[in-house]
């Protein structure tokens, strides 16, 4: 004599020791969103999206702040190149000469002791200030002023001219830089 279940499914062939309940699936549920097949809603929650948000916004910072150093180490570095060039035009200015006397921008210029690049105009240094060439006042040294200069920047520039420079002074935003 056969044994008959009410499950549809046997798993052995009229064995009534191996058949097996299939589970059943709701058809229907009481979360309207919900398809009843088994199937997951998809989407991101709230807090996925602020970490994904935080994230980004963590990398854009990052990159503007790489960035900004690159754009500062970019200025410093053409404020020594600058520098460099008025201090050779100055060199050759003195020559025969006993001091620094009459030494200014517009006589290197128009000797042609200065680069194109550096003149008597306004916004020449990497900041958009001035370049200024003056001379201490018994014209034994000279002094080159960059003005326009945040305290960052004049740091930056003190540590690459420190062993080229008798003395400096940053005042008012104008970074001064004394050569003897």
């Amino acid at each position: 004599m056969r044994h008959h279940s009410s499950n549809p499914v046997h798993s052995g062939a009229g064995n009534p020791s191996k058949e097996r309940a299939t589970p059943r699936c709701k058809t229907h549920s009481s979360n309207p969103g919900h398809s009843g097949t088994g199937s997951r809603q998809r989407g991101f929650t709230l807090i996925e999206i602020g970490v994904v948000l935080g994230i980004i916004g963590f990398i854009l910072v990052s990159a503007l702040v790489a960035a900004n150093s690159v754009d500062n180490a970019r200025k410093v570095t053409q404020a020594v190149h600058d520098v460099a060039n008025i201090r050779a035009g100055v060199v050759r200015w003195k020559a025969g000469r006993s001091n620094y006397s009459g030494l200014t921008l517009k006589a290197l210029q128009d000797r042609g002791y200065l680069p194109g690049n550096i003149s008597t105009g306004v916004g020449e240094n990497p900041w958009g200030g001035n370049y200024t060439l003056a001379t201490s006042a018994g014209n034994s040294s000279y002094i080159i002023s960059l003005t326009s200069m945040e305290d960052k920047n004049h740091l930056a520039l003190s540590d690459h001219l420190a062993k080229e420079v008798a003395g400096s002074e940053f005042k008012n935003k104008v970074f001064a830089l004394t050569f003897n």
